[in-house]
């Protein structure tokens, strides 16, 4: 007895399949914006209410889980300089098309804390220099941070509103706060 594949059942099959991944995905999708907004709707919350190390906890859950542009070029040049020890020309040349409203300079004050991917400790303040001067060099506004978690948020948030309620156009930023 020959055996037939029934391609009309196959055919079903792989449409379900389609149908079913492609609803699967925009579930997915919709949960991530909803956790994301839920995210940020807690610490504005926490914010409100004066607990500014709470709100720091959201806002690094919401940035970690769903905030992606940390690694933009720039830093990407500077990384790239730190892991073969020299700068790629190619690289920056992509930096230096790309410009934002405003990068936020953390400094390297707070403890270094092991998470399992991290590295370069004894490095640190060299990263963060490099940073501050590429930065300087850059038509982007720029702030450097610094203090605890909250104190932090508290300096990046206002500098943030700040852009937000300016007339159009460029603001020029360059103290450390």
């Amino acid at each position: 007895m020959r055996k037939q594949l029934n391609v009309k059942l196959l055919g079903y099959f792989l449409a379900t399949t389609a149908l079913v991944s492609v609803g699967v995905h925009f579930l997915h999708a919709h949960q991530v914006r909803r956790n994301a907004s839920s995210l940020l709707s807690q610490a504005s919350r926490a914010e409100e209410q004066g607990q500014l190390d709470q709100a720091a906890e959201y806002l690094d859950r919401y940035l970690t889980g769903f905030v992606r542009g940390d690694t933009d070029a720039l830093a990407t040049s500077i990384w790239h300089e730190r892991y073969l020890g020299a700068r790629c020309p190619e690289v920056e040349a992509l930096a230096a098309r790309r410009t934002y409203a405003l990068y936020i300079l953390t400094a390297d004050e707070v403890p270094f804390v092991q998470d399992g991917t991290r590295d370069g400790e004894h490095l640190r303040g060299w990263m963060t220099e490099r940073f501050r001067q590429t930065l300087e060099r850059r038509p982007d506004p720029w702030i450097e941070v610094h203090g605890d978690r909250a104190r932090r948020l508290t300096a990046a948030t206002a500098r943030i509103d700040q852009l937000l309620t300016a007339p159009i156009g460029p603001i020029e930023v360059r103290e450390r706060l």
